[in-house]
């Protein structure tokens, strides 16, 4: 496994999801209050949406100055005068 495998699998909503899906059974098993388990839900999603954006941007970033960017903006737009 690379590294750009292993940034993308770190960075993806599943992951997140399936980090979520392991946390919240165990903090029912040790009768954590339900306020805590959905602020520790709410940490865990907004800092993957962030690493997520993070390691997107760096990666696009990266590309681009290496002259081979996979995003390409195609700002040409056609119009219809007939109408």
């Amino acid at each position: 496994m690379n590294t750009k495998s292993i940034i993308q699998k770190l960075t993806s909503r599943k992951f997140f999801a399936g980090v979520i899906a392991v946390i919240i059974p165990i903090f029912t098993l040790l009768n954590i209050s339900e306020p805590t388990t959905q602020q520790v839900t709410l940490i865990v999603t907004a800092v993957g949406g962030l690493a997520a954006y993070i390691f997107g941007e760096a990666w696009v970033d990266s590309s681009s100055n290496k002259g081979d960017a996979i995003v390409d903006y195609d700002f040409n737009m056609e119009f219809d005068e007939s109408k």
